[in-house]
């Protein structure tokens, strides 16, 4: 890409409805929209939440109802992890939700994950960890690499998509598992060349905000993304603004802007007890949550997660497609920022 362009994302997208509009990101993580620079609230679709599937009819009727909701308030953004599905079915399963984003003129920033897959672990010889197997019971021999490059053909078909998250919080192993920077280095390095050899998409690697977890990991996926994207939770708004204060300052010192990263998940949690494992809550999250994180410098926070049947107590609308208390208590909010 031309260092001389200021934007790392530039196109002209046709809705369906006939209106044209001009979609840019530019290299410092803001979007400009028709030429207006802007900070976005969006709102992540919860697709590992969800009652049954996001391609089950049921969930795509409540996923309907709530996309309507946010279209009304002016939410632009929607981010999910379309997650493996199994061989050759990613087409006639993506397709549906994708279209429905597209329907309510959302931009998406898509996740690809391979962390939690059988057969990940990163740390082993090179070649059986980079283009690592993906064995499922009923699915048939897959690989990594394979099921990514139909994932792309589908997803970058779609103009409305404007960013990428290729991994997941490398920075928390999956239990059981450890690996070194190194191996982190190497594997982003090869899935980031895969995707890159296929389009020229803004991407990241989403990290959680943490900065008592591995520094190491994260110094290295800061080194490789386009743009910083961090995980945020805080029980109060005085944990959140110490958590974003120390996350900005590691920014900075791994050669970061302290503007332009992007809150790619933002909600409230519980009490810290160690007698517990903290959960979501997303009553705890208000605007002044939202605007410390505009404060610290974020161009877009993305709320997590529209959709949570295992926590229903963290999730911004009810099962049947409703907005939860806490999501209509930031509705005059959210129309205010539009």
């Amino acid at each position: 890409m031309n260092a001389r362009n200021p934007f790392i994302f530039d196109v002209w997208i046709t809705w369906r409805d006939g209106a044209r509009e001009h979609v840019q990101i530019s290299r410092d993580g803001f979007f400009a929209l028709d030429g207006a620079r802007r900070r976005l609230i969006g709102f992540d679709l919860g697709t590992t939440g969800m009652a049954r599937a996001f391609w089950d009819d049921n969930d795509l009727k409540v996923i309907e109802k709530e996309l309507g909701y946010l279209e009304s308030l002016g939410v632009r953004l929607i981010a999910l992890d379309l997650f493996y599905v199994g061989k050759d079915r990613e087409r006639a399963l993506y397709t549906p939700v994708l279209d429905m984003l597209f329907e309510h003129k959302m931009f998406v920033f898509a996740a690809l994950i391979g962390k939690g897959l059988p057969g990940f672990s990163l740390a082993g010889p090179r070649n059986s960890t980079m283009n690592f197997a993906i064995r499922l019971r009923g699915h048939g021999a897959d690989t990594m690499g394979d099921w990514a490059h139909r994932w792309l053909d589908i997803v970058t078909s779609y103009r409305n998509v404007v960013a990428l998250s290729i991994e997941n919080e490398l920075d928390v192993p999956p239990q059981g598992l450890s690996y070194s920077a190194e191996n982190v280095a190497e594997y982003l390095r090869w899935l980031f060349g895969l995707v890159r050899c296929e389009t020229r998409l803004p991407l990241t690697s989403k990290l959680t905000a943490e900065t008592n977890v591995r520094l190491d990991v994260k110094k290295t996926v800061l080194s490789l993304v386009d743009f910083a994207a961090m995980d945020v939770y805080a029980y109060d708004l005085t944990a959140l603004h110490e958590k974003l204060d120390r996350a900005i300052a590691f920014l900075t010192v791994s050669g970061h802007r302290q503007t332009g990263w992007w809150a790619s998940e933002l909600n409230g949690k519980t009490e810290p007890d160690p007698a517990i494992v903290w959960k979501m809550d997303a009553s705890k999250l208000t605007a002044a949550y939202i605007d410390s994180a505009f404060e610290h410098g974020a161009s877009v926070v993305v709320l997590f997660p529209m959709n949570c049947a295992r926590q229903p107590d963290a999730a911004f609308f009810h099962a049947d497609g409703m907005p939860s208390p806490a999501l209509v208590s930031l509705s005059s909010y959210m129309r205010r920022l539009r």
